[in-house]
């Protein structure tokens, strides 16, 4: 759990529907903090989409693209966040041993 997700948690144990919930802040149909919700989901890093068309794209452009796990829209490789959505970007190599 990040800092993000630690500090929602806290604020929804504070919220004044927590007597009809036990949902901790994670409950999608909980809307008490939905703003801070989406913003926590999207600070969580998403792997990238990769598809057999950046290839074409790449091409094109001279540069690496992927695609963002949540928008499906374009990401240039190494970026930090989607710049469509502001989706946190893992790039992160996983070891096939760790899987």
């Amino acid at each position: 759990m990040n800092k993000y997700q630690e500090a929602l948690k806290i604020m929804c144990s504070d919220c004044n529907q927590v007597r009809y919930c036990i949902c901790n802040g994670f409950n999608e149909n909980c809307n008490s903090y939905a703003p801070l919700k989406e913003l926590v989901e999207k600070a969580i890093p998403a792997k990238p989409i990769h598809e057999e068309v950046q290839s074409k794209i790449n091409e094109l452009y001279g540069h690496e693209f992927w695609f963002c796990s949540k928008c499906k829209k374009l990401v240039m490789a190494k970026d930090d966040y989607c710049v469509n959505c502001g989706q946190a970007i893992d790039w992160r190599v996983e070891d096939e041993n760790n899987k």
